[in-house]
């Protein structure tokens, strides 16, 4: 995620934060070579919307380029200039043009901040959403959710984390069990979905359920299910859809973490110190908090404190730091980059890629295509 600008007569690939004001901690606290081509640490005062940006990543034209062709992207030669052509109604950027020798190219804004992110090393998106595209929720997910037919969901993520997989990179289901029904922005206040567990089961599940096996991670929703749990509590602090839905009557057996925990839909029933540790003894295995450092530094203590205050929660928290550990030693892609592919290979994906735009241009259903 992240906003493209264009600063200094350069493409810039801004970290991202909502309002792109967010704060967030020095480069050296995310990224261990602050030299790094893709890494300048300063002040951008012409990133406004919300107030200046603290720090921004910029890259020369060619190491851009480099960034693109190494994620199986086309640039023009001698890439020049890059412009947004179109944002999201939240004003985030959705489609560029990349200008330089020959025909401009287009490209969607997320394929860019994938090969830029994939070049500074990131091996894990969390993406995609395997959230309904209901009507209740279309001003919240947005383009996010693809369809409100579960069989087309999972056809689309399936593709989507092959794609990531084949370029080196670990996916991610969310929102479980599903945020398809919320009419509630989750970063700003916990939504309530009052949807029956017949409903649920065989509607928002059902990509779960089909795609189990393939996603390292499942996020869970800082949104509340009263029909199925009988109490207002969100699924990221509920042992019932954690352990009873997600890991026993499911199946999945990869890692589960949470949504940021400093967002509205969980700090209206805890504090960010019971949140940590409510959802780590509910059976999450990690769990984010994105934006404010001081919070880093005050859920790690409010965990550390239960863990010496509590044997169980101890206990607990051991085998989680196990299932992670074992995840990082398992998947050779956090311990590799991908080759750099041929001309061939660009040749064929391009080509493929445009047969499925078309398709999908036609009115095609996703899986046929995805053939």
């Amino acid at each position: 995620n992240g906003e493209i600008l264009w600063h200094e007569g350069k493409p810039v690939f801004a970290s991202y934060s909502r309002d792109c004001g967010g704060v967030t901690e020095d480069s050296s606290a995310v990224w261990n070579d602050p030299s790094t081509v893709f890494l300048r640490s300063r002040m951008d005062p012409y990133c406004t919307r919300q107030g200046p940006a603290p720090w921004h990543w910029s890259a020369a034209s060619a190491d851009i380029a480099g960034a693109l062709q190494r994620a199986q992207l086309l640039a023009p030669p001698a890439l020049a200039g890059i412009t947004v052509v179109r944002k999201t109604p939240s004003g985030r950027a959705r489609e560029l043009t990349l200008t330089g020798a020959g025909e401009p190219v287009r490209l969607a804004a997320s394929s860019f901040r994938f090969a830029v992110g994939r070049a500074l090393g990131f091996n894990t998106d969390f993406a995609p959403s395997f959230d309904l595209a209901l009507s209740a929720s279309q001003g919240v997910m947005g383009s996010r959710a693809v369809s409100a037919d579960a069989e087309q969901v999972t056809v689309f993520c399936r593709e989507f984390l092959r794609g990531l997989n084949d370029t080196g990179l670990l996916g991610c289901g969310k929102h479980f069990p599903g945020l398809g029904e919320a009419s509630l922005d989750t970063h700003f206040a916990l939504a309530r979905i009052s949807k029956s567990w017949e409903r649920l089961s065989t509607e928002d599940l059902a990509p779960y359920r089909a795609l189990r096996q393939r996603i390292a991670f499942v996020m869970l929703a800082h949104a509340s299910y009263p029909q199925v749990t009988g109490d207002g509590l969100p699924a990221s602090l509920s042992s019932h859809w954690i352990k009873e839905i997600l890991r026993q009557q499911i199946g999945y057996r990869g890692l589960v973490i949470t949504d940021d925990l400093e967002m509205g839909g969980i700090l209206a029933v805890a504090t960010i110190d019971e949140a940590a540790v409510g959802t780590l003894s509910a059976g999450a295995d990690m769990f984010l908090v994105c934006h404010k450092e001081e919070l880093v530094r005050q859920a790690y203590e409010a965990v550390l404190r239960e863990a010496e205050r509590s044997r169980d929660f101890a206990r607990t928290v051991a085998r989680a730091a196990a299932r992670v550990l074992s995840y990082k030693a398992r998947y050779p892609i956090l311990r590799r980059f991908p080759a750099t592919p041929s001309e061939a290979k660009i040749s064929r994906l391009k080509a493929k890629l445009e047969q499925f735009s078309a398709a999908l241009a036609s009115g095609a259903p996703a899986e046929v295509a995805a053939r």
